[in-house]
């Protein structure tokens, strides 16, 4: 059926099948892009949760046990050791 031939597109659904019915291989693609992009990023989103887990839990056994912590708005000098020390 020629451009002559076809009636005129009157709602928004006959425009998209008359242009997926003409451009389906490059609507085909375009899925299969769309699918691969965001599998891809909810694998990167799963790896990432895990690894921070991972990375989190590793890092409080390595703290230990926590009896007492200071927190300053400066550095701490070495006589601040020695006196915290006796």
């Amino acid at each position: 059926m020629s451009a002559a031939e076809r009636p005129p597109v009157t709602s928004l659904l006959g425009l998209a099948a008359t242009l997926a019915r003409q451009w389906w291989p490059q609507v085909a693609a375009l899925a299969a892009a769309c699918g691969v992009v965001a599998t891809t990023i909810s694998g990167a989103l799963c790896v990432g949760d895990g690894m921070q887990t991972g990375l989190a839990r590793l890092a409080v056994e390595r703290l230990g046990r926590i009896d007492a912590a200071v927190i300053a708005e400066e550095f701490f000098t070495a006589t601040l050791a020695t006196s915290l020390r006796s």
